[in-house]
C-alpha cells in the first residue's frame, strides 16, 4: 500500500484509481480500512453534482465549475487539490506503534505534508480511535497553536482544542479545505467515476 502513496503523505492519485479499477471492494477496503481526506474540490466534483431530471442537464454546485471573473481566484485555489486524496494513518514510529495519530503541517516530520505558507510547520493532529468516546473509527482534530487557524465545518477551533469528526466534515488548514470520506465512498467513485 506504501507504493501508493508519495513523500508528502498523499494517496497518487492516478495509481490508486487504478487499484480501485482493479480490485474488489473488499480488496480496495482491505488495502485501506481506515477514513481519507480527500480535497474538496474534487469532493464536491463527486458529491455535490447533481442531474436535474426535469430538463435533464447537469447542475454542478461546486465552485470549481462556476465561470465568474471575481471567482477565478477560489477556483485556483481549490484546483491546488482537486485531486488530493490523504490516508488516515500514520507513519509507525517507536512513540506512534499503533498509527492512531496523524500530524499535519510544512515540516517533513509529519504524517500529511502540505507544502504552502499558509501551513504551520506543526498544524494540527488527527486522532483515530480517541477522543471522548474511545470508540473504533472515530475521528478527532486538534489544532497545535497554528498560525492560520484549523477551522471544522466553517468554525475555528481554538488553538490546543480537540474536535470529534463526523464523515463528510470540511476541515481547513490555511488555504487547503479537505473532506473525511468513508474508504468504501471513495472505493465506489474511484470505481465508478
Amino acid at each position: 500500500m506504501t507504493t501508493l502513496i508519495d513523500e508528502t503523505g498523499r494517496f497518487d492519485f492516478k495509481l490508486l484509481q487504478e487499484f480501485a479499477t482493479n480490485s474488489s471492494a473488499d480488496e480496495f477496503l482491505a488495502a485501506i480500512p481506515h477514513a481519507v481526506l480527500v480535497g474538496s474540490g474534487l469532493y464536491r466534483g463527486w458529491f455535490d453534482n447533481k442531474v436535474d431530471m426535469k430538463k435533464n442537464s447537469r447542475h454542478m454546485e461546486t465552485v470549481l465549475f462556476l465561470q465568474s471573473p471575481e471567482q477565478k481566484n477560489e477556483v485556483a485555489r481549490l484546483k491546488m487539490l482537486e485531486k488530493h486524496v490523504y490516508p488516515l494513518f500514520g507513519k509507525v514510529t517507536p512513540s506512534n506503534s499503533k498509527k492512531n495519530k496523524i500530524s499535519i503541517g510544512r515540516a517533513s516530520s509529519n504524517d500529511i505534508i502540505l507544502l504552502d505558507q499558509s501551513i504551520s510547520s506543526k498544524h494540527a493532529e488527527f486522532y483515530v480511535g480517541e477522543g471522548k468516546t474511545k470508540k473504533l473509527n472515530v475521528f478527532s482534530i486538534k489544532d497545535l497553536g497554528s498560525s492560520n487557524f484549523t477551522i471544522v465545518n466553517g468554525k475555528r477551533l481554538a488553538k490546543f482544542w480537540e474536535k470529534e469528526l463526523n464523515y463528510a466534515d470540511v476541515i481547513s488548514f490555511g488555504r487547503f479545505s479537505l473532506v473525511l470520506v468513508k474508504p468504501k465512498d471513495l472505493y465506489k467513485k474511484l470505481k465508478d467515476g
